[in-house]
């Protein structure tokens, strides 16, 4: 007597092992099909072929008959996005005054809201995102990264004329920001560098005629602002009318 195959179609298939997440290679899992009440056997009765199932998203068991079965039967499973486990930045730095994107963030890594202040002068935490790629098999991963708010130079302008042969006024050296609370000192020095010696005043006599000086301004530090001082500004002092 000839017994006829029979057909596969109406087989309940059945996916084990999920949920399942990306993980770069094909995913195959462990599949049940049962026919009739009875469990097949792999490769005797049937065979397995996978659709679509190294990237996230829906892929395609496909179950085709063998042996005394024919015809094929299908179902799905899904993929799910892999997380990453990006390293964290650290050192990150930046001058106040600044915003979060004027600081440089290694590859994947986006500040949340790039426009943000960093604020006064301290440590701060600012929300980042990492991206591990473009291709849709990852999540995004949200993290808060430290920033070292440092103090930010003031910006000074300094002028000033010699009024006699031994004798030079400055103007009031010009700070900004301004008005931000800081104390203002001069001092000058026979090269271009900095003195040891600083006053309020900004008038200096007691000088040589006919010679060259560097004039400076410093504005001390505060909260958010450094210690900062002036380029030098050369004054010649002019001859003294009564000698030859």
């Amino acid at each position: 007597m000839t017994i006829n195959p029979a057909s596969i179609s109406t087989a309940n298939v059945t996916v084990n092992g999920g949920p399942f997440i990306y993980t770069g290679s094909p995913i195959t899992p462990d599949v049940t099909v049962t026919w009739n009440g009875t469990q097949l056997t792999k490769d005797t009765d049937y065979t397995l072929a996978y659709e679509n199932h190294t990237n996230v998203g829906t892929a395609t068991v496909t179950v085709t008959g063998a042996g005394n079965y024919t015809g094929t039967a299908s179902t799905t499973f899904t993929i799910g996005k892999a997380t990453p486990q990006p390293t964290t930045p650290t050192g990150l730095t930046a001058v106040y005054g600044s915003t979060l994107k004027d600081i440089s963030l290694p590859n994947g890594w986006a500040w949340d809201a790039p426009d943000t202040s960093v604020g006064d002068v301290g440590e701060k935490r600012f929300a980042a995102i990492y991206t591990q790629d473009n291709s849709g098999n990852y999540n995004t991963v949200q993290q808060n990264l430290t920033v070292k708010v440092t103090p930010v130079s003031y910006k000074l302008t300094l002028k000033g004329e010699a009024d006699s042969p031994i004798q030079v006024t400055l103007n009031e050296a010009v700070v900004e920001p301004a008005n931000i609370g800081t104390t203002v000192t001069y001092g000058y020095n026979i090269t271009n560098e900095a003195p040891a010696n600083w006053q309020t005043e900004r008038v200096f006599s007691g000088l040589t005629a006919n010679t060259t000086y560097y004039f400076f301004a410093k504005a001390e530090a505060t909260t958010n602002h450094a210690k900062t001082i002036s380029q030098g500004v050369a004054i010649t002092t002019p001859k003294n009318p009564n000698t030859r």
